[in-house]
């Protein structure tokens, strides 16, 4: 389920009724590009953040208390996954507004061939909108 509102979706990419599944399905990817991009986990609110905080902390606690310190290749995904809970960030206009900007570049270029544009990159308004919130390596 997605953050965003599938009518405000529609209304951004001026749909019609009938792409409405294949929207919501584009418009979870969307917010899932937007979150690994920036190496957050995206929540509609602050309690809901907060409450993925904590649980991702346990959980990761745990992790590192069953492997005794040691995270291995097995379980790096589900470290990945719970790091990037912990680094969450709340749904704002400027993230939504970036989310909006890729579910149109995903919209847009529906088929496998895309012709003079990089597919393998975010849209440069949409790298605007979400690259305040990265986390950057050092």
């Amino acid at each position: 389920m997605s953050i965003t509102p599938i009518e405000v979706a529609m209304h951004h990419l001026r749909a019609d009724e009938d792409d409405e599944a294949d929207v919501q399905r584009k418009l979870e990817a969307a917010e899932e590009i937007a979150a690994q991009y920036m190496g957050r986990a995206i929540y509609p609110d602050a309690e809901t953040c907060r409450q993925a905080f904590v649980e991702a902390q346990e959980k990761m606690r745990q992790l590192v208390e069953a492997n005794q310190g040691v995270i291995g290749l097995d379980d790096s995904f589900v470290y990945h996954e719970l790091l990037m809970q912990t680094r969450g960030v709340v749904m704002g206009p400027a993230i939504e507004a970036g989310v909006l900007l890729i579910l149109g570049t995903l919209y847009a270029h529906r088929e496998d061939v895309t012709v003079g544009v990089s597919a393998t990159e975010l849209p440069i308004a949409a790298t605007h909108r979400v690259q305040p919130n990265r986390i950057m390596g050092v």
